[in-house]
């Protein structure tokens, strides 16, 4: 591997690849993830905080995405299908169907 190569994670959405992340080989010092964590899960303006979001890769490749009230199914072949989650029972199945995550019924986001 290169010196100072830099990586990048790629995702094809619709026709078009688009990059993800960039890397590098780098060791990353442990205060260097912690910061970083911290700041992305506190600071007032991360999306992180400002909006309901979960992923998951699928055994076939696909990825199944939900952000806010939109459920999104990306195909390996680039192709999106996505559907708007009406009431809160709605994410609450799809959550539990499509992340394994499962709350009770009076479970209540802001989203």
């Amino acid at each position: 591997m290169q010196e100072g190569a830099r990586y990048f994670h790629q995702a094809k959405l619709g026709e078009t690849w688009a990059d993800v992340c960039e890397f590098t080989l780098e060791e990353m010092p442990p205060i260097d993830r912690e910061v970083a964590n911290w700041f992305t899960s506190t600071h007032p303006q991360s999306h992180f905080r400002n909006r309901l979001m979960a992923a998951r890769a699928l055994d076939d490749g696909a990825r199944m995405t939900l952000l806010n009230r939109e459920l999104t199914l990306r195909r390996r072949d680039g192709s999106a299908e996505s559907w708007q989650l009406d009431s809160h029972a709605a994410l609450l199945d799809a959550l539990g169907r499509h992340f394994e995550l499962h709350f009770d019924a009076d479970t209540r986001f802001v989203w």
